[in-house]
């Protein structure tokens, strides 16, 4: 009969007195499982790598910090630490200069936390940095004297001393004053009005108004002025 059975159901169908027969190697204990098998866990000689990727890098110089570490990024892409950290490390990623050329301001998301795993989220971005234009005007009477940056924005100015366009530009763009619509009866000149931004504010513009001659005066906005570039 037990040939019978495990002939028809191809399974072990007891030892005549109800009790199921069992192969003692179909179903090897837990122990017997090799350690090839098991997820490797992490031991106090493993060492993982601290990266991430920067974005926006337009100018020069950018070196980011690990601990110790100093690392030199040549612009936009990935970057990678060659100080490997152990399980359990505490690491910071940090902005050690900034670029420059133009003048950048960068700052580092998810760079802060324990090890536990290769660290590869670290992100680091970058944006231009803007500075304003402006400088003195010398002469006007009364309102009326408009000036003008790169052709587009305009500044009303009411009387002499300092003027600064309400916009700032970014570093390294180029910059042009100039007179849009002159005061009453006088015209003005513009210096220095000619440059590109440097890693600072303009302040050293010009705007010199001073009477006009008759004929010159009957039209004050018929002769825009011309921005005269800065001394060499």
């Amino acid at each position: 009969m037990s040939a019978l059975c495990a002939l028809v159901l191809g399974a072990a169908c007891g030892d005549g007195a109800g009790a199921p027969t069992t192969d003692p190697d179909a179903n090897p204990p837990s122990d017997a499982v090799g350690d090839t098998d098991r997820d490797h866990a992490v031991g106090p000689d493993d060492r993982f790598i601290v990266a991430g990727v920067a974005a926006g890098v337009r100018g020069d110089g950018l070196s980011l910090a690990l601990g110790s570490e100093t690392l030199a990024t040549a612009g936009d892409g990935p970057f990678t630490f060659t100080s490997a950290l152990e399980a359990g490390a505490a690491y910071a990623v940090t902005v050690a200069t900034h670029p420059t050329a133009p003048a950048q301001t960068c700052t580092v998301a998810a760079g802060e936390g324990v090890v536990t795993t290769h660290v590869t989220a670290v992100r680091v971005g970058c944006v231009t940095d803007r500075f304003s234009v402006g400088g003195t005007v010398q002469g006007a009477k009364g309102p009326g004297l408009v000036l003008a940056l790169n052709g587009d924005a305009t500044l009303p100015v009411a009387d002499d001393g300092p003027f600064v366009f309400p916009e700032p530009i970014e570093d390294g763009a180029t910059f042009a004053v100039t007179v849009g619509s002159h005061p009453p009866g006088q015209l003005c000149v513009v210096s220095n009005g000619l440059g590109a931004l440097a890693g600072a504010d303009v302040t050293s513009v010009s705007v010199a108004c001073a009477d006009a001659a008759p004929s010159q005066a009957a039209s004050p906005s018929a002769a825009p002025s011309r921005a005269s570039p800065p001394p060499a």
